[in-house]
């Protein structure tokens, strides 16, 4: 029996759930990608603060940055970046460019 490595991830119910409410969100057949920034304190049923829809493409790095930080202004208390996506749960290239967006987002906004 083959383990679901998001599961295994601390957040992995939650992420689940989240999926769950973006797909309902949508009449597609493939719901568009989106990332978000939501409390992590409050991460189980926790709602977006921000939110940001960008479909199949997400730009370039600055893009990226420019966007993440602009959810994340003006916010307060921890702060997760979720980024939900259709596909398997693996490493591609979005997944990392967000990931790296995200640090220097953070260290931007403070």
């Amino acid at each position: 029996m083959r383990s679901d490595p998001a599961e295994l991830h601390p957040l992995g119910p939650w992420l689940r759930w989240r999926v769950a409410e973006v797909r309902a969100g949508t009449r597609r057949r493939i719901f568009p990608a989106v990332v978000e920034v939501v409390p992590s304190a409050g991460m189980p049923g926790s709602a977006a603060t921000a939110a940001w829809e960008y479909g199949g493409e997400a730009g370039d790095h600055a893009l990226r940055v420019d966007v993440l930080v602009r959810l994340l202004s003006g916010r307060a208390g921890p702060l997760t970046v979720v980024h939900v996506r259709p596909g398997w749960h693996d490493c591609t290239d979005p997944d990392m460019g967000w990931a790296a967006a995200g640090r220097v987002a953070g260290d931007i906004a403070q």
